[in-house]
């Protein structure tokens, strides 16, 4: 079975692409979901008290993520504290759900750093999203509720579009100005033939 990664910055429009290959029966993992899921458990809610302080921890006892992100995306060594402490957890859960769906021709990871974090190692292929800077702001900012300057913070600490490029198998443009659907089908025609 082919790994297949699936990574962009934030705004790119990942989602919507792993929706269309889920369309096209291809199990898609969501390491960024999973990584939400883990930061709710209480060991790591525990660790998050100890190197973010409680008031990152909202009156029901839960990570309150928009505190979280306006503590880590303005300080890299919190970030990579943070992401220490996440990823270990959701690589575990990838490789179980990685073996569950085994039988499958290939399967599809997706994950904003996964390139970042050296988690690319063990992927087969890799698919990069892309799309204009002020379209993955529009997005972001509509759908998280945020200020232009914190989607600018976030970008910053993810690697440049250019150089995911550069390491990728496959790019998608998904700026709008080329039609989607047909891009991702010529991936995975190209996939399913490996």
């Amino acid at each position: 079975m082919l790994k297949v990664g699936l990574t962009g910055n934030i705004g790119s429009g990942k989602t919507t692409v792993c929706k269309v290959f889920e369309t096209l029966g291809v199990p898609v993992f969501y390491a960024d979901d999973e990584a939400k899921k883990v930061l709710n458990s209480q060991v790591i809610i525990n660790k998050l008290i100890e190197f973010l302080g409680e008031d990152v921890i909202d009156a029901a006892g839960k990570p309150d993520r928009a505190k979280i992100a306006s503590k880590v995306f303005k300080d890299k060594q919190l970030l990579d504290k943070l992401n220490n402490t996440i990823h270990p957890v959701v690589i575990e859960n990838y490789n179980i759900w990685l073996k569950a769906n085994s039988h499958f021709p290939y399967t599809v990871k997706e994950a904003a750093i996964l390139l970042e974090s050296g988690y690319s190692k063990d992927i087969d292929k890799i698919i990069v999203v892309v799309s204009d800077e002020k379209t993955m702001i529009e997005r972001v900012s509509k759908r998280d509720n945020v200020r232009e300057e914190d989607v600018l913070n976030r970008l910053k600490n993810q690697m440049l579009q250019e150089e995911k490029v550069k390491m990728a198998d496959f790019v998608i443009n998904n700026s709008g100005n080329n039609m989607l659907i047909p891009q991702i089908l010529n991936i995975h025609e190209s996939l399913c033939k490996i």
